[in-house]
């Protein structure tokens, strides 16, 4: 990849369109200061996407754009392009040739193009990405960045080496990558709080919706009970329709057997007409063979004619090819007379020729006897002179060397001084090193015993907090486990609670009683409470007691029948309802039941036993209770009724089984009885206060663990920050030591090589002062021989001059000769011409001969092959023939079939033509059925529409679900009571069933019917919410990896590229300082993402110091050779260097420029530079100018045409 060339227009300085070529190696841009050099260089940053206005030295962007001067207008755009030859594929782009354009309008519009095609900056951008240059890359060295790299501190050094080692595009990644885990992180603490909140709300909502459910249930009870009287008329008229019905389904069925015969006759003779077209096909295939055959013969007829004609044609050709032959042996005949003839007087003209040439080389010979003394006598002349010359300029070369060999000695003298007072001081400090090795060493036992200690403590430490936050987790684990506990038992106590407040399943008339025997001025007295709130049972046999009870745990004790009698009076008088009373002065709670049925295995005791009640009240209940018997379940109930009389038997599950035999049973679900809520309220008491207890025990393990937690930790920070600081010690003095072996090391290879260089000086200083002695004598010698030379240089001229003359005379009659051997020659030439054309022709005529043989013979041979085609023709017509005859017998027999089976086909179509008929009759029977089933439809959808608008209901779906209202009426009834009851009518006892549920329905008060839907929609939320925090708990992850990942490579590569740099600096800064010593330390206990990067350097005959304490010189020369160790290691095809030089003396450029010299096999290198020994060095030079006020205009030099013209 090279640089081709650079246009500008507008651009600046630039007012015309400029065009600058690079060539390969050097090209330098020289000119005033002020002329617009470094303009070139911001135009190459600018084209490739710089975006800085002060890196540009403008203040806007629009300052790129030529404003104008006092003779020329401004203009209204600039534009860049710069081509590259992408010869090597580096640039991702199948051109060879790239060319890159920028533009931009005084209007602020800007564009980029890529071969003149529109792109973005991000193209050109990713288009040089990790080419090693670009815009801001490290291959433009400018001055301005030479010192930025002199005042810049430790950290700000490292984007040099971060654009080497190309980590910038992974901080990139690494900052969108950190600002995406904030923004996940962000949402995870939202959710959280959105889920917290969300929970609470769906507790809330649940018991509404509960209540919400039993709303709708006695809701959608009554609605079935009130429409349950419409069906009546509804069920008489579809009995009525049924009936009709029954009469068409018989003449339906009639109707389906004439029909599945009619299906298995068209069956038949669809079976029929398959055969038929099975023939049919078959006999089609039959005839396209036939035809197929017919065909073949007609086409053997065809090549048998088409064979006939070309035999003729053959034959026609064979004696066209004989004519031409005789033709042809005619012609050669006569070619070979001519032939002949002209041989015999080629053969004459050569014999004139022959005697030319003979007396030709006899002049000529005296012509080059006269040339040879000639050019003897001139070379002796020449190289005498020749001889005189070099002499001279030996001379001159000695008394330069000479010179030379005397600032060679005072040169070694120098340096030897220098040496030896620089082994002083190496011996000097390598005793201190050895000095501080052996401190040091003492320094890092001792730690290493104090390490050893804390790490045992650190160890015990760390096993102890380990073993404290297991502990603390598996606390925490109980805790939560709890807590769920807790808010699960706590919403069902709530439920029951409500149930309990707004007195769910207690009788109208039960609630009003007892509401109004609270009153302070009320009728009704004596009221002791209803027996469900008196008695008190575990939860275990709740549902048996309560089974046992039936209704009358709704009943109401009074203390005398008066009192009982009172309140009856008081529902009456109020409607509000029916209850049950159980006055004291009437009770008799005596009944024995055997000790023997109660030792049953099954038997679990009596069930006035079982429950806790007052004792004033005791009798009443006891007397419902007595004569009952708990067991665990039915089959044990039932095989102990059948040896026991007047006992009712009571299962755990609320299983009934009555002394006269009757059962009761099942269960409503979602249905709690009233003392079953009652002890669960109670159970449920006592497990939130256990649970509570054991919340708060929980809570003071865990603080008391986080106390001790804590402690240790502390006292692990304080082990592990002792640690640190001894490993950070130990780190220190390995390094110490390390440096110190490490300086020695270098102090004694550095005291060995000055060793040598004393001895090679010495050698040196010998061998100089020899060869001036040699020197001397050799200048005596070369002036003597020189005045010999210049005597003999004289007397071989006069002879020159007499040897002329002669060679003139003879070159004349030379030249007649050879005038006359030409015209000889010219005449030979044309008879060979002649010669050759007849050959020629004579040859040809004879290939034509051969081919026309050739010809003949191919056309008999192909006469017998049409021959044999004919033959094997007929033969296949014959075959043909055969099988044409076969077939057409097939086709016969094939027809007659087909015949007989479509006579067959009309016989069954005639006999199902009349079972149709048949079938006809039998429907216009049916149709007349169902016009009377139509009538009855009528009368029932007028029923169904008049129902449907006084209770937006459908009759047809409530018919299918009466049954199940009718067996729940009656359970109703039987739960009423045990004892025997007149006759009920069943509609009756719906219209008490009504009266109830709506007595239930006010006691619901306000419900909101819509919490059923919140609470799917909460639930719904709350999972999307529970997925939407696994999704954000995975991104956090991923991007965490990715985090890791950036910094690992990242680490890697500038670890790669501060190594490589910190090699090359060390050689480039010995070449640039002729010696010396530099090196690149990092900061240390810092992450290498993040240390600084500091320059110890020490020129020859100088104290090891940082960069800062260097002179303006040398700070200019270490940053110029950090700059190239940067660039050696990431090279570039090209390498920008602006007035990088304009602080080296002369010694230094001599380095500088032998350092870039090295560089130029592999990098075009543009320089900008005022250094007349840089502008030395190069292969193209371009003046910049400005003849014009204002305007820049370039000025080009190639020096390889200079010297080619100079040569």
């Amino acid at each position: 990849m090279k640089l081709k060339k650079l246009e500008l227009f507008g651009f600046k300085s630039f007012a015309d369109k400029t065009e600058i070529v690079f060539e390969d190696g050097i090209t330098v841009i020289v000119g005033p200061n002020g002329c617009g050099k470094s303009n070139v260089i911001d135009a190459v940053k600018w084209v490739l996407g710089e975006q800085s206005v002060k890196s540009l030295r403008g203040n806007e962007m629009a300052d790129v754009i030529f404003s104008g001067t006092e003779s020329r207008p401004s203009l209204g755009y600039a534009e860049v392009s710069l081509t590259i030859l992408n010869d090597r594929g580096l640039l991702p782009l199948e051109y060879s040739e790239v060319c890159i354009t920028r533009r931009l309008y005084s209007s602020g519009e800007s564009e980029y193009l890529i071969n003149k095609q529109i792109s973005r900056l991000k193209d050109i951008r990713d288009l040089f990405l990790d080419t090693g240059f670009g815009a801001d890359a490290h291959s433009v060295i400018e001055q301005d960045k030479v010192e930025a790299l002199l005042q810049a501190n430790a950290h700000e050094r490292r984007f040099l080496f971060e654009e080497v080692a190309g980590i910038s595009k992974f901080k990139v990644r690494k900052k969108v990558a950190l600002g995406k885990l904030e923004h996940v992180e962000q949402n995870l603490l939202r959710v959280n709080d959105i889920i917290e909140e969300l929970q609470k709300q769906l507790r809330s909502i649940k018991l509404q919706a509960s209540k919400a459910r039993k709303y709708q249930e006695y809701t959608e009870q009554l609605k079935k009970l009130k429409v349950g009287i419409s069906l009546k008329n509804y069920r008489e008229l579809k009995g009525k329709k049924n009936e009709a019905s029954e009469n068409i389904s018989q003449v339906e069925t009639q109707s389906q057997k004439m029909s599945t015969n009619i299906n298995d006759l068209e069956i038949h003779i669809n079976e029929v007409e398959n055969s038929i077209k099975q023939l049919q096909q078959q006999l089609s295939q039959l005839q396209t063979e036939l035809i197929n055959i017919e065909s073949q013969i007609s086409n053997n007829h065809d090549k048998i004619k088409y064979n006939h004609e070309r035999i003729k044609e053959l034959e026609n050709q064979y004696l066209k090819y004989t004519e031409q032959q005789k033709i042809l042996e005619n012609k050669i005949c006569e070619m070979s007379e001519k032939i002949s003839e002209t041989k015999d007087l080629l053969n004459a003209v050569e014999q004139e020729i022959s005697k030319f040439l003979d007396i030709q080389k006899t002049k000529e010979t005296e012509l080059k006897q006269v040339s040879l003394e000639c050019d003897l006598l001139y070379q002796s002349v020449d190289e005498k002179k020749s001889e005189v010359i070099n002499i001279l300029q030996k001379g001159s070369s000695l008394q330069n060397e000479v010179g030379s060999l005397n600032t060679e000695t005072d040169a070694l003298k120098s340096r030897k001084l220098r040496l030896s007072k620089r082994q002083e001081e190496i011996d000097s400090f390598a005793n201190i090193l050895t000095t501080k090795h052996a401190e040091i060493t003492n320094e890092k036992t001792a730690l290493n015993e104090e390490f050893g200690c804390l790490n045992q403590k650190l160890s015990a430490t760390k096993e102890r907090i380990q073993k404290l936050v297991n502990t603390i987790q598996s606390l925490d684990e109980q805790f939560n486990q709890q807590k769920q506990l807790q808010v699960s038992k706590t919403s069902r106590y709530e439920i029951l609670m409500d149930y309990e407040m707004r007195a769910e399943g207690i009788d109208t008339g039960a609630v009003s009683v007892l509401a109004e025997s609270k009153k302070e001025h009320t009728e009704i007295k004596g009221i002791r409470g209803m027996i469900a709130n008196l008695l008190k049972v575990d939860l275990t046999y709740a549902p048996a007691i309560e089974s046992a009870l039936g209704e009358k745990a709704q009943g109401i004790i009074t203390n005398t029948t008066e009192d009982a009698v009172r309140a009856l009076i008081y529902l009456q008088a109020n409607q509000k309802g029916r209850a049950i009373f159980l006055p004291l002065d009437r009770t008799n709670g005596q009944f024995t039941i055997s000790e023997e049925l109660l030792q049953k295995p099954d038997v679990i005791g009596i069930a006035s036993k079982l429950i806790n009640i007052p004792d004033d009240v005791c009798k009443a209940i006891n007397g419902l209770l007595n004569n009952t018997v708990i067991v665990k379940d039915l089959n044990s109930a039932l095989a102990l009724s059948s040896n026991t009389h007047n006992i009712r038997f009571v299962t755990l599950d609320g299983e009934l089984l009555e002394s006269a035999g009757t059962i009761s049973g099942g269960k409503k679900h979602g249905q709690v009885g009233i003392i079953s809520r009652k002890s669960e309220l109670v159970k449920l008491a006592q497990e939130l206060t256990q649970i509570n207890q054991t919340i708060e025990q929980l809570k003071q393990n865990k603080d008391i663990l986080i106390e001790e937690l804590k402690a240790l930790e502390a006292g692990t920070t304080q082990l592990t920050k002792r640690v640190e600081e001894i490993n950070i010690l130990k780190i220190s003095k390995d390094s110490e030591i390390i440096q110190h072996e490490k300086k020695r090391d270098e102090l004694m290879s550095e005291k060995n090589i000055n060793e040598g260089e004393l001895e090679e000086i010495d050698i040196e200083e010998k061998n100089t002062l020899e060869r001036e002695c040699i020197l001397q004598d050799e200048m005596k010698k070369l002036n003597h021989h020189r005045k010999e030379l210049e005597q003999q240089i004289e007397d071989a001229s006069t002879l020159v001059k007499e040897k002329e003359f002669s060679k003139k005379v003879t070159q004349d009659e030379v030249t007649t000769l050879k005038v006359n051997l030409a015209q000889k020659r010219e005449k030979k030439d044309g008879l060979n011409n002649i010669f050759n054309e007849l050959s020629t022709a004579h040859k040809d005529a004879q290939e034509q001969i051969k081919s026309i043989s050739s010809e003949s013979q191919n056309c008999q041979q192909k006469k017998l092959e049409v021959v044999e085609d004919i033959r094997n023709l007929e033969i296949q017509i014959n075959e043909l023939q055969n099988k044409k005859t076969l077939l057409e017998e097939s086709i016969n027999s094939t027809k007659t079939e087909q015949n007989t089976l479509n006579l067959k086909v009309t016989d069954l179509k005639t006999y199902l033509e009349e079972k149709y008929t048949e079938l006809r009759q039998v429907e216009q029977k049916s149709q007349e059925l169902k016009l009377k089933e139509n009538e009855y439809q009528i009368r029932i959808s007028n029923l169904e529409d008049r129902i449907r608008e006084d209770y937006h209901l459908e009759l047809s779906a409530i018919d299918t679900e009466t049954g199940e209202i009718n067996l729940e009426l009656s359970t109703l009834q039987a739960e009423k009571s045990d004892e025997p009851q007149p006759t009920i009518d069943f509609w009756e006892a719906v219209s008490k069933e009504i009266e109830e549920l709506q007595g239930k329905i006010e006691r619901l008060g306000n419900v909101n019917l819509d919490a059923i839907k919140e609470q799917g929609e909460l639930e719904s939320r709350e999972s999307f919410l529970i997925s939407q925090k696994e999704d954000l708990g995975k991104a956090q992850d991923a991007l965490q990896n990715l985090i890791k990942r950036i910094n690992s490579t990242s680490r890697e590569l500038f670890e790669k590229a501060f190594n490589d740099i910190r090699q090359n600096f060390q050689i480039m800064f010995r070449k640039l300082f002729g010696g010396g010593k530099v090196d690149l330390i990092m900061e240390e206990n810092v992450d290498i993402l993040e240390a600084g990067i500091e320059i110890i350097a020490q020129p020859p005959n100088k104290d090891l110091r940082s960069i800062t304490l260097l002179s303006g010189g040398e700070k200019v020369m270490t940053t110029v050779a950090l700059l190239f160790a940067a660039f050696q290691a990431k090279p570039s095809p090209f390498c920008i260097l602006d007035e990088v030089d304009a602080a080296l003396d002369e010694s230094n450029i001599n380095r500088f420029i032998h350092v870039v010299k090295e560089f130029i096999h592999n990098t075009q290198f543009l320089i900008i530079t005022h250094n007349k020994v840089t502008m030395g060095i190069a292969n193209v030079l371009y003046g910049i100018t400005m003849q014009e006020p204002g305007v820049s205009k370039r000025v080009v030099v190639k020096f390889e045409e200079i010297e080619r013209k100079v040569a």
